[in-house]
C-alpha cells in the first residue's frame, strides 16, 4: 500500500491507550498537520480510549480493536500494546490491509514475528518494528562516524540499561502473561545496537542472571560473539541505577551515545561531543525525549508514499536476528512464555 503523493497527510490510527502510544500520539499532534494525523484509537476498554481522543484530539475512538481494523479512514496502525499482544494485533490489522508499525520488541518470540513479517509480505503490505532509537539523529551520528573509522575497526560494544524498582516491580517487567522481563523489556535496545552496528547474527550467544518470583527475568548478561573477533555485552537490569548509555570499542579509541541508550541525544567521540536536542511535544510528558518519536514516524511516512514494505534502517532482517537472540537468551535463562505455546490469530 502507497499512499497517494497528492494526499501525503498520513492518517495515523493508535492501537492502545496506554503510555507508550500517549508518548507516540503526543509527538504526532506537534507534526505538521498537513504531513502526520491522528484520526483513531482503540482500547479495550472505551471509555480509555475516549479520555485518550479527547487529550490528542483524535476524532474516533473504540472500545474494540477490530472496528479500528475496519476504519477505511486509516492509513497506518501504531500498536503501543503490551508484547504478548503484537503478533494477534499485527496480524489483525495486515488481514483488513492496515500497514503497521509494531512497537519493539516485535513480538514475544521468533515464530510470531516469522508469521507478522510472513503475511506482510503476502500481503504486499508495510511493516516495521517500532526500534524509534535507530531513527535518532544520534544513532546515524554514531553508524556515520563508525563508518569514517573514527575509531578505527569496531572491537567490542557494551551497553547496560535499567530501572531501580524499591517496591513492586511493574507488571510489564514482571509478567510471563505479558512477555515480560528485563532482558525482554530493556535489553533488546542493546541487541538491537549489535545488530545495527556489527551487522550480522552472532556466531555464539550466552546468556546468565536471575530471575524475579514470577519466573521473568530480573537482571540478565548476555555476551555475543561475531564473527573476526568482535563481541557485544549486553546487560539488563531492573534492580540497580547506573548510566545507561552504549560504549564502542575500536582499535584506536572509543565512542558513547547517551545518556540514555533508548532515546539517545549526544554521541562522544575521541575529539568531540555532538549533541542533537530533541523535538517538543504537543502535551508535556514526564518521559524523556519522547519528541524522539518525530524520526520514527516520519520515517514511516516516507516509506509509505514511496511505497516501501520495510524501512532500510530497520529492516526485517534485524527484527528476525533480534528475536532469534532473546529466544536463546531466555532458554538458556529457563524463561518460558505463554505466547511460546500457543498465540491465536486474527483473520
Amino acid at each position: 500500500m502507497a499512499v497517494s503523493p497528492a494526499s501525503r497527510c498520513i492518517r495515523w490510527g493508535i492501537c492502545s491507550a496506554g503510555h507508550i502510544s500517549n508518548s507516540f500520539a503526543s509527538a504526532l499532534g506537534s507534526m505538521p498537520p498537513m504531513e502526520h494525523k491522528a484520526v483513531a484509537v482503540a482500547a479495550r476498554d472505551l471509555s480509555r480510549a475516549q479520555d485518550f481522543a479527547k487529550l490528542h484530539k483524535i476524532t474516533n475512538a473504540y472500545g474494540s480493536y477490530e472496528e479500528l481494523a475496519k476504519d477505511t479512514n486509516v492509513d497506518v496502525i501504531y500498536i503501543g500494546t503490551a508484547t504478548h499482544e503484537h503478533c494477534r494485533l499485527t496480524l489483525l490489522m495486515l488481514n483488513h490491509g492496515k500497514p503497521v508499525l509494531c512497537e519493539k520488541p516485535l513480538a514475544s518470540n521468533l515464530r510470531e514475528a516469522q508469521e507478522m513479517i510472513s503475511l506482510a509480505k503476502e500481503k504486499k503490505l508495510f511493516l516495521m518494528e517500532g526500534f524509534w532509537t535507530r531513527f535518532f539523529p544520534a544513532s546515524y551520528k554514531l553508524m556515520d562516524e563508525i563508518s569514517k573509522g573514527t575509531i578505527g575497526e569496531v572491537k567490542l560494544i557494551e551497553t547496560i540499561a535499567c530501572r531501580c524498582y524499591k517496591g513492586t516491580v511493574p507488571e510489564k517487567f514482571a509478567s510471563l502473561e505479558l512477555s515480560g522481563g528485563a532482558v525482554t523489556m530493556m535489553g533488546c535496545y542493546g541487541i538491537q545496537y549489535c545488530s545495527m552496528i556489527f551487522g550480522e547474527r552472532p556466531v555464539k550467544i550466552a546468556a546468565s542472571g536471575h530471575l524475579l518470583d514470577s519466573g521473568a527475568d530480573g537482571q540478565t548478561v548476555v555476551v555475543l560473539t561475531y564473527s573476526n573477533g568482535r563481541t557485544g555485552i549486553v546487560k539488563a537490569m531492573i534492580n540497580v541505577s547506573t548510566p545507561m548509555n552504549v560504549t564502542v570499542y575500536g582499535t584506536e579509541g572509543s565512542m558513547e551515545i547517551g545518556p540514555i541508550q533508548w532515546c539517545p541525544v549526544e554521541v562522544k567521540t575521541p575529539t568531540e561531543t555532538f549533541t542533537f536536542p530533541v523535538p517538543d511535544t504537543a502535551t508535556e510528558l514526564k518521559s524523556p525525549n519522547k519528541g524522539g518519536f518525530h524520526y520514527q514516524a516520519e520515517a514511516v511516512r516516507q516509506c509509505l508514499l514511496k511505497g516501501e514494505l520495510e524501512n532500510s534502517t530497520m529492516p526485517h532482517e534485524h527484527s528476525l536476528w533480534n528475536m532469534e537472540i532473546l529466544d536463546e537468551v531466555r532458554r538458556q535463562l529457563g524463561v518460558r512464555f505463554p505466547a511460546d505455546d500457543k498465540y491465536s490469530v486474527d483473520k
